[in-house]
């Protein structure tokens, strides 16, 4: 229903301009439905690469293999074979490329002085509702209890094991930024009264959602309609070293990971 007044708003608006006609009707709408359609391609690419990123940084493995993945023999992706975790594949693909003229969002990471990773979004640190960094690494989890000493044994005999410790507590997944378009949440009834070729983004399971795409911007040197880059990987390095593999994020920072 929403998307249908929204399309019914394009409509009046053509009408209202005075110079209705069948050809620019179904060219508004023609182009709406493929720069929605861009875009969810584009946000799909981006939540996959959030979860191959959080994967490298929660890792505790080390790459065996870096294959390249191609496309009409252009190189736009990776995947990553560990000895121990599932594969991973990322994406370096360019919004231009896709025909996307929406000014989408840049998600990377940067290491703070802590030591830990925190989510950015367009170079600033994502936060929660309370104000805080949201961590891209997991936390750790408690230690276990300490077993109890075990009793001294009689002249001659050995005394008695002590009790085991308790198990320490599992590490606690860190949240991750989701992506999705204003059309996508509306038809999931996740949202409503949204813009529907907008990007949304959530840091709370889902719980809320909040647009993240600015207006039309020009267009990129390479791409055809859209910006260059607003992607999160912007090079995997293999040739630096023989002991690591380096991947470079958007705004600078690097994630070295041992083969």
């Amino acid at each position: 229903m929403k998307i249908k007044n929204y399309l019914f708003g394009i409509v009046m608006a053509i009408v209202l301009s005075g110079c209705y006609n069948d050809d620019k009707l179904w060219n508004a709408l023609d182009e709406q439905g493929q720069r929605i359609e861009a875009l969810e391609s584009w946000q799909k690419v981006m939540n996959s690469n959030i979860e191959a990123l959080q994967s490298l940084i929660d890792g505790q493995d080390y790459i065996t293999k870096v294959t390249p993945v191609t496309l009409n023999g252009k190189v736009v992706g990776y995947t990553i074979t560990f000895k121990s975790q599932s594969p991973i594949t990322i994406y370096n693909g360019e919004k231009g490329d896709q025909g996307i003229t929406t000014n989408v969002p840049v998600i990377s990471v940067i290491r703070e002085k802590d030591g830990n990773w925190y989510w950015t979004l367009n170079g600033e640190l994502l936060k929660d509702a309370d104000g805080n960094a949201i961590r891209a690494n997991g936390q750790n989890g408690k230690d276990g209890q300490d077993g109890q000493d075990g009793k001294d044994g009689q002249d001659g005999k050995p005394g008695q094991d002590g009790a085991p410790g308790q198990d320490g507590k599992p590490g606690q997944n860190a949240p991750k930024p989701e992506l999705k378009t204003g059309k996508e949440l509306m038809d999931e009834g996740l949202a409503k009264d949204l813009i529907p070729d907008a990007i949304y983004l959530s840091v709370d399971n889902k719980k809320s959602w909040t647009q993240v795409s600015g207006n039309d911007g020009k267009d990129g040197d390479n791409g055809k309609d859209g910006n260059d880059g607003d992607t999160m990987f912007t090079e995997v390095d293999t040739e630096t070293s023989t002991d690591y593999v380096i991947f470079h994020l958007a705004g600078g920072s690097q994630i070295k990971v041992p083969t």
